[in-house]
């Protein structure tokens, strides 16, 4: 899950304050509107993978139960 990207996508600006070595260290700004884009699209987010990861162990479960 990319949250810088679902903040930018939900209309949140994502600025780049400053890299030391490998470490970015990054700001986000916006609305009140746009943070309830963005809280609503982490939460899909979050469903969409939970749904993917259960879908991925039934069939998982169902291919050893076929093996038995």
């Amino acid at each position: 899950m990319d949250i810088l990207r679902i903040a930018a996508d939900s209309g949140m600006q994502v600025i780049l304050d400053g890299r030391i070595g490998r470490e970015e260290y990054r700001s986000v700004v916006g609305s009140v509107q746009a943070l309830q884009r963005f809280a609503d699209a982490l939460c899909k987010s979050i469903v969409d993978e939970t749904e993917t990861s259960r879908v991925r162990v039934e069939s998982s479960s169902t291919h050893m139960d076929g093996l038995n």
